[in-house]
Parts: C-alpha cells; structure tokens; sequence
C-alpha cells in the first residue's frame, strides 16, 4: 500500500458508517459501499470523518471496520480519521489504522483551541505522536467550532513534512483555504469535498444517529 503524499489527486469519497438496524456495525454493507465507490471511479476513500460518525464508535468498532474497509478496498488508498480527545487515543488509533493497511490517517483540532500558536502548536504535538505517519489535517469548522486561518494552515505544512494533505469541510465566514495550498507550490495535497462525488449509502445501511457520543 502506498502511503499518503504530495502526489495525491482524484476523488477521495468521504465515507459513512453503515449500521444496522440495532446500532452494529453492518459489515456487508460496508462491503458493498466500498465496491459501489470504487466501481464509480473514486480514487479513494476517506473513513471515520463526520460523515462516518466516528465519536460514536467504540474503540473495537474503529478497529473493525479499519480492516474491513481496507481489505475490501483491495489496495486502492484509504485515509482513517483518527481524531480524538487525547494524543495518546490518536496515536494508538492511528498505529492500529497503518497496521491494516491505511495510506495515512485524518486529524481534526479539538473545540478548545483558539490562537494561531494554540492551532499550529497542537498540530506540532500530533506530528511528534504520529512519527512518520503521514496525515491530512482535517478543517471543518462547523463541526470543530475552530476557525483555522490559511496562514496557520501554511505554516503547518511547512514546518510539519508529515502533514502531507488539507481535507476541507464547508469553510466559516470569509474563509477560503485555496491560497494557503497553492503557495506551497504543490507540497499538500488538497482534499476537497465539494469536488467530490456524493456519498450514497449501501442499500439496508443505517446511521447511528440515535446513540449518544
């Protein structure tokens, strides 16, 4: 498996979590939401984000569906979001994901930070935790609650050789990260939802939209 660089390009779908109807994971569906992805063209496929509801996941579920995602996707490039509260969580996580065969993984800032310093010196940390995996920094605001300004996004991806990727959900009020990428003159790969094709879940699948984080 090849690991998550510069060079990545294409549609990278961003994937949701099939449950069944008592809240377990639905591994079929998982299976046939993967072959209806790639059957369609997507270049490959990012799992655990927002859309994949993660927080809501235990840890085994993570562990799971990781592998079976993977192996179905049959040596096509998976990215893992590996978010959580603690450096620790994400680093563990993140080893279990590279184990199984992820390119590389996602990483989301916690609500709390607000500074640039508090932005940049959080994503130092998770580059230190993760050695060298490399990841996509994950910036959806409406879901984070942090407003991450393009010049912190450039500065993290010149001064972190592992943060190899930006992954945009819907950007706030005056934001617009394209500059921040395009300065770097094609060092990050930029993966951006709103040039991906729409996810459509696997027939019988379901959302874990009842249970609690």
């Amino acid at each position: 498996m090849a690991l998550l660089d510069e060079s990545a390009n294409g549609v990278f779908i961003i994937a949701a979590t099939p449950f069944s109807d008592n809240g377990a994971l639905d591994l079929a569906s998982v299976d046939r939401m993967v072959d209806f992805y790639l059957e369609r063209g997507a270049n490959g496929l990012t799992i655990l984000g927002v859309m994949g509801e993660a927080p809501k996941l235990t840890e085994e579920e993570s562990r799971v569906f990781i592998s079976r995602a993977i192996l179905r996707a049959n040596g096509a490039p998976v990215i893992v979001g590996v978010s959580a509260p603690g450096l620790a969580s994400i680093k563990t996580l993140a080893a279990s994901a590279m184990d199984a065969g992820a390119a590389g993984v996602m990483v989301a800032p916690p609500g709390h930070l607000r500074s640039d310093d508090q932005i940049f010196g959080y994503f130092e940390s998770v580059a230190e935790s993760l050695g060298s995996t490399p990841f996509a920094l994950q910036d959806y605001p409406l879901a984070t609650q942090v407003q991450i300004p393009p010049k912190v996004i450039l500065r993290i991806v010149e001064a972190v050789p592992t943060c190899v990727a930006q992954a945009r959900g819907l950007a706030g009020p005056r934001q617009d990260h394209g500059p921040a990428c395009s300065e770097r003159q094609g060092r990050a790969a930029h993966l951006h939802p709103d040039r991906q094709r729409r996810p459509v879940p696997a027939r019988g699948a379901r959302a874990r939209r009842g249970r609690r984080d």
